[in-house]
């Protein structure tokens, strides 16, 4: 293929070719068409060479492939480290968040406002609709006092990273952190530095 496309090739086979409507070659002339063939030492370098260039290109796929492994990890480990509050460094003074977390519900329960709540028009419910991703709260029944993320575990397969169980909580995220704070400290998930796993009753 190589040949048949050089300049050089193509201006003699144009050279001996005959006919005016369809060019085409007498059988006589095909022979003075020679092809240039390297000998079988250059024969083998040219393999020796692609050969190495395949196995660079194979250790340059490992190290995308272990790269692009990286990333994915990247985010759920920044989750779980927030979590942790390993992300910045800790004060010892601060108040843990299971004091505060108390405070703000004793807060709560004394500072109920008596308000009658308006009926939802039509053109809010089709905005709600459109955010369906934070459609849960931390004062709904089913959450407040429930082990709600570790049921989502459970349905999870007993375990999953931060971002994923993040995801199907439809919790915004001051809630869902709140939320699972909460439940590791009554023990309904325990955190495993990579995952988090949901801990059964039985």
């Amino acid at each position: 293929m190589i040949a048949l496309l050089d300049p050089c090739f193509r201006e003699r086979s144009e050279n001996i070719a005959v006919g005016t409507g369809v060019k085409h070659y007498r059988v006589g002339d095909v022979s003075e068409l020679n092809v240039p063939v390297p000998s079988i030492e250059e024969q083998a370098e040219i393999i020796r060479r692609v050969e190495s260039l395949f196995a660079y290109a194979d250790r340059l796929e490992a190290r995308y492939t272990t790269a692009s492994a990286q990333v994915d990890k990247l985010t759920p480990a920044l989750l779980a480290k927030a979590f942790r509050g390993e992300l910045v460094p800790q004060d010892p003074n601060d108040e843990p968040a299971s004091e505060l977390l108390a405070r703000i519900e004793a807060l709560r329960a004394t500072d109920k406002p008596n308000k009658t709540r308006k009926p939802t028009s039509r053109k809010t419910l089709s905005a709600s609709k459109e955010n369906v991703t934070m459609t849960k709260s931390r004062q709904d029944d089913d959450v407040k006092n429930h082990a709600y993320l570790a049921g989502h575990l459970k349905l999870l397969g007993g375990s999953a990273v931060v971002e994923s169980l993040f995801k199907v909580s439809e919790l915004p995220v001051a809630d869902f952190y709140k939320q699972l704070a909460w439940e590791v400290e009554q023990g309904f998930v325990k955190d495993k530095q990579t995952v988090l796993e949901a801990v059964d009753a039985t």
